[in-house]
C-alpha cells in the first residue's frame, strides 16, 4: 500500500445522495481506487443511507489514477486505501454534512467547540456495511482507540451480531506510529484474488477469517514456471516478469496508515 502503483484505477463519483467527495481529492485527482475499494465504499454508503436517513458519507483521499505517492500520506499508493470522515450530529441532533474532518474526543464530542458529536449509529452502520460485504476483505479501519470503544459499546447495546463485533474489534485499530486518527477513518483492503495473481502484495496483519489466495498463487506460479521452461524466448521473458511480480515479499508488521 505504500509503494508501487495502481493499474486501471476506478474513479469514485464526486457527488451523490449517499456519498460525496471532499474538495481536496477533487482538486488533487486523488479519488481513484481498485474496483473493490470503490464498490465497497458505495455499498457501505448505501447500507447507512437505507437504514438511517441523514447526511451522505464524506470521503477524502483515495489514490491518483496511476497510484504512487500523494502529499501528506505514506500509503494510498495502490488504490486500496481511503480516508473517510465520521458521520456527525449537530447540537440539536441533526445529521450534518461535513466539508472537512472533525476531531472527536473520548466523550464523543468535537474538539473544535462546534458542539458536533459522533453519530455512533451511522458510523457503526458504515462499519457493518464494510464487514458484511463478501466482495471485499477489510484489513484495517484505522481509528483512535477511544472512538473504537464508543463504536463497539454502541454495537453491543444495539444487539449487533457477535461475530461482526469480533471482527470489528480486529479491524478497528489505532495506528502505532502516526496520528491516532481521531478525525477520520482510514480504510485499507486486502488484495483481491485477481490483483494478488498479478503482483499485489499485502503487508501487516492477516485476520483469521481472511482468504489469502495462497493455493491460487501457487498454482499460477507453477503454470508460469512451466511456461518459462518450455516456451519460446518471448514467452520465457513474459513468464519471468510475471514470476518477479509474484515473488515472496516479507510481510511488514505495518500498522501505520499515513503521516497525518
Amino acid at each position: 500500500p505504500s509503494t508501487l502503483r495502481l493499474i486501471d484505477g476506478c474513479s469514485l463519483p464526486a457527488q451523490g445522495s449517499l456519498l460525496r467527495l471532499l474538495i481536496t481529492p477533487i482538486e488533487c485527482g486523488t479519488f481513484y481506487g481498485t474496483d473493490e475499494l470503490i464498490d465497497g465504499l458505495l455499498i457501505a454508503a448505501e447500507t447507512v443511507g437505507t437504514r438511517l436517513s441523514g447526511a451522505p458519507l464524506v470521503v477524502g483521499n483515495l489514490s491518483q489514477p496511476n497510484g504512487g505517492d500523494i502529499p501528506q500520506s505514506v500509503s494510498h499508493n495502490s488504490g486500496r486505501d481511503a480516508d473517510i470522515a465520521f458521520y456527525v450530529l449537530s447540537k440539536k441532533g441533526n445529521s450534518i454534512p461535513l466539508d472537512w474532518y472533525v476531531s472527536i474526543n473520548a466523550d464523543g464530542y468535537a474538539t473544535d467547540g462546534s458542539g458536533y458529536r459522533l453519530d455512533t449509529a451511522r458510523n457503526w452502520a458504515f462499519v457493518e456495511g464494510l464487514l458484511q460485504n463478501r466482495k471485499i476483505q477489510v484489513q484495517y479501519l484505522f481509528v483512535a482507540d477511544w472512538i473504537k470503544i464508543l463504536l463497539l459499546d454502541y454495537a453491543i447495546r444495539a444487539g449487533a451480531d457477535a461475530e461482526l463485533i469480533r471482527r470489528a474489534e480486529h479491524v478497528l485499530m489505532q495506528p502505532g506510529d502516526s496520528s491516532p486518527h481521531a478525525e477520520h477513518f482510514h480504510l485499507r483492503l486486502y488484495c483481491d484474488l485477481n490483483d494478488r495473481l498479478h503482483g499485489c502484495h499485502d503487508g501487516g496483519k492477516r485476520h483469521p477469517w481472511v482468504e489469502d489466495w495462497s493455493e491460487a498463487v501457487e498454482e499460477r506460479i507453477g503454470r508460469l514456471i512451466d511456461a518459462y521452461q518450455s516456451g519460446v524466448q518471448s514467452e520465457r521473458d513474459a513468464a519471468l516478469r510475471e514470476l518477479d511480480l509474484l515473488r515472496v515479499i516479507p510481510e511488514e508488521e505495518e500498522e501505520s496508515a499515513e503521516a497525518l
